[in-house]
């Protein structure tokens, strides 16, 4: 802990970053992987190992599966045993809190104790970084990813011990079960060495001991990379990234694996962050090192390339370079004179913390009233109403999949399902295997691909279907190939959540509106006539043929 932490003002300033990183939590978002997720952790509890092959669908299963993130799913399922959706929020909030707490201790140290300095910094990069506080393994790798550059920076200090080093190993033990992103740690420890052992080139005078530094750094990062073959998987950690990473076909159709887009929002906040970071770069007073800059590069490029990076950057960009933004703090606001109490300084005055921390609280408090105003279930406990917005637990198809049990749809029938609802039915149908799901790297190959081909409305889509056998088409009204499966007279529409399905695509509703088609086929008349009987949306739709005119409901 830095010395600073024996003053008031920056306890004060860390729980309000606590209430502000929470609210940034009440974040409404459609969290498709969750479902599988707690569905593997079910199955984990249940058999007492991790899973090595698919037996969620029907298209791949079977096929070899690295689930790397076992222990996380399996801890997700615990929760969800304890208190639900409500347990998982709370422990979703603690650990991006944590997190934060972290990065903020460690700015602390390297800011020389100016509370709202590190207070501001670290908000910034929790602004940065919310648009990915989702209940996903990927929240470990932020806590751990702060945790080893907290560590390796103090270790470069000059009176730094590495005796107590090995405990960072403790920590890529966890990690290399929880996320892959341990692939990032490791690479990062080796960053450090490799900025180290380039800088010496450049630098006689302090080449001995940048050498030396450098060696403990790679001989530390080697004991890390060897923690993260104790796992179920061993060192198929490895190649399922870079199966990952040179799969095309999911870099295009994952929303998360595509560029920031600079014209929305969170665009343009990574643009005022990046800029930040430029300036602490480009002003800073301190001795340049090349392992933060070599990072920092990196880090940038890797944000650029896929919008998921960003919190890695946000992280792990500001926890390098804040003492240089810091030091241009200094440069520019700070004098001589008026140092000692400045807003940035060491010992800012009470007032200004205060006014500081009120209008943090206030934005807050105003985040968070905006995100629940509209949740509904007045009667429910704050914490499950808080789960279900921030989850959207309202736009996943639970009426739909009711009505498919009431119905008793025969356990052999094949359904393709849309990509992003088939997660949840893994965890709401375990009995009718999905086509495709969020796993993406199960389905690596024709599966997804074709499955990209029926996105793309393809004149040749029945063909595609018959491929594999189809009988049943699980989608929403909001999916554009919809409209051809409403004009297909060989396929029956026998199930819609709302009768209203005009003008679904371009609707903001996060309620689903589910349909389900049923192939025209002898052995399937009896179900076709049933369903339609028993769905009320279908029975008004027939009642006025003449607005819909859907060839599937002839």
């Amino acid at each position: 802990m830095p010395p600073s932490l024996n003053r008031p003002i920056p306890w004060i300033l860390g729980l309000v970053l606590i209430v502000f990183v929470v609210s940034l939590c009440f974040n409404p978002a459609e969290c498709n992987d969750l479902f599988w997720q707690i569905r593997t952790g079910h199955d984990i509890a249940v058999t007492g190992h991790a899973p090595h092959s698919d037996t969620f669908s029907w298209t791949r299963y079977g096929t070899p599966w690295i689930a790397h993130e076992w222990l996380c799913f399996l801890l997700m399922w615990k929760l969800m045993q304890i208190g639900g959706f409500s347990a998982i929020w709370i422990a979703e909030s603690a650990m991006v809190a944590l997190t934060f707490i972290v990065v903020y201790i460690h700015i602390l140290r390297e800011t020389e104790g100016s509370p709202i300095t590190s207070f501001l910094l670290a908000l910034s990069a929790a602004i940065v970084s919310c648009g990915f506080f989702q209940p996903r393994p990927h929240l470990w790798t932020y806590l751990f990813l702060a945790i080893t550059i907290a560590t390796i920076m103090r270790l470069r200090k000059p009176d730094a011990s590495w005796k107590n080093s090995w405990l960072l190993l403790i920590v890529f033990l966890i990690w290399s079960n929880v996320h892959a992103g341990v692939i990032v740690g490791v690479g990062m420890v080796f960053a450090f060495a490799i900025g180290d052992a380039l800088q010496a080139w450049s630098s006689p005078a302090e080449r001995g001991d940048l050498l030396a530094r450098a060696k403990r750094t790679a001989l530390l990062g080697i004991a890390c990379a060897a923690t993260t073959f104790f796992t179920p998987y061993s060192w198929h950690i490895y190649e399922n990234m870079g199966a990952t990473l040179g799969n095309t076909t999911m870099l295009n159709i994952v929303s998360e694996w595509a560029s920031p887009n600079f014209h929305d929002a969170d665009g343009k906040v990574l643009e005022v962050f990046l800029g930040l970071l430029a300036y602490g770069v480009a002003f800073t007073r301190r001795k340049r090192e090349w392992a933060p800059i070599l990072i920092l590069i990196l880090l940038v490029h890797e944000a650029l390339a896929a919008s998921r990076n960003v919190p890695l950057l946000a992280v792990a960009g500001m926890m390098l370079i804040s003492p240089d933004i810091y030091s241009g703090i200094k440069r520019h606001l700070l004098t001589s004179r008026d140092a000692g109490a400045s807003l940035f300084a060491a010992s800012p005055t009470l007032v200004s913390v205060i006014a500081v921390a009120v209008a943090i609280v206030a934005a807050s408090a105003m985040r968070s009233a905006s995100a629940l105003q509209n949740i509904g279930y007045p009667h429910e406990p704050l914490a499950p109403r808080i789960a279900t917005a921030s989850y959207q637990l309202g736009s996943f198809p639970s009426a739909a999949c009711r009505f498919m049990e009431a119905e008793q749809f025969p356990a052999s029938v094949k359904i393709y399902n849309i990509y992003d609802i088939g997660g949840y039915l893994i965890w709401r149908l375990p009995q009718y295997p999905v086509f495709v799901d969020g796993r993406a790297d199960v389905y690596f190959g024709k599966t997804l691909e074709d499955t990209n081909k029926i996105y793309s409305l393809p004149y040749n889509w029945r063909s595609l279907m018959d491929s594999y056998g189809v009988d049943v088409i699980f989608t929403t009204a909001t999916q554009n190939q919809t409209k051809i499966y409403l004009d297909a007279p060989d396929w029956a529409l026998v199930y819609a959540d709302r009768a209203a399905l005009a003008g679904s695509p371009k609707s903001k509703s996060t309620k689903v509106n589910a349909l389900i088609f049923v192939k025209r086929l002898p052995k399937y008349s009896a179900l076709i006539a049933r369903c339609r009987r028993d769905c009320p949306a279908i029975s008004q739709m027939q009642a006025t043929p003449a607005p819909c005119n859907y060839a599937a409901l002839q």
